[in-house]
């Protein structure tokens, strides 16, 4: 059977096999124009930019990238667990892009961009977590790598009680309330700065996203 930690690799990689790329079109029509009202609500929480830098977790083409680049952040950073999301940031000149699944974000301090751990500003992660079967251990590693005292974290999940049916979806590990969601975040040492709802309209119905910038505590 192997160790338990073998078998937790086994298990983490299996859930991460389910991950998709969003396809162009769900990017320009939905979650592009959502992120840019999310940070207009969030971003004097990490004003003045100017030296700053961001993260972001999932970042499919790198559209939240450029967003935060044209915001005045010194750099952005991507992550996603598709090399095809990969190669069209890179397309769209958005080179800071790595291959690597959220759950060894701790490796980052190794891997990439080592001389930015611990000195992160803000790492974004919207529609990510109900993707991991151990959000906290997720929320933990994202909190290590933050800048201690001021560091910020943006998450942003689907209320599972709306016509989309989020339970039902193979690819969500963790379908939670807000109440669930706040007691991870406090549980990983997260205290919450802004929350908000995002009510929106898909192919399925009505929607909702929960939304929180968070501090450390």
């Amino acid at each position: 059977m192997g160790t338990l930690g073998s078998r937790l690799e086994r298990f983490i990689a299996d859930c991460a096999a389910k991950a998709y790329t969003e396809p162009q079109e769900a990017i320009v029509h939905h979650h592009a124009p959502i992120s840019r009202t999310a940070w207009e609500r969030v971003r004097h929480f990490l004003q003045p930019t100017e030296g700053k830098n961001v993260l972001d977790i999932g970042c499919a083409d790198g559209f939240a990238m450029r967003m935060f680049m044209e915001e005045g952040f010194a750099e952005a950073t991507g992550i996603t667990c598709s090399r095809e999301d990969a190669h069209e940031a890179n397309e769209r000149g958005m080179r800071n892009v790595c291959v690597l699944d959220m759950h060894e974000i701790g490796d980052l301090r190794d891997e990439f961009v080592p001389q930015k751990v611990g000195e992160l500003d803000l790492v974004w992660a919207r529609h990510v977590l109900e993707h991991s079967p151990i959000p906290l251990f997720v929320l933990q590693e994202i909190h290590s790598i933050l800048r201690p005292g001021t560091g910020k974290l943006y998450v942003e999940v689907p209320d599972p009680a709306t016509a989309c049916h989020h339970c039902a979806n193979v690819q969500h590990f963790s379908c939670f309330g807000r109440e669930g969601w706040e007691g991870l975040f406090d549980k990983a040492g997260f205290t919450p700065l802004d929350t908000f709802v995002f009510n929106v309209q898909v192919k399925a119905g009505d929607d909702r996203y929960f939304c929180w910038l968070l501090g450390l505590k």
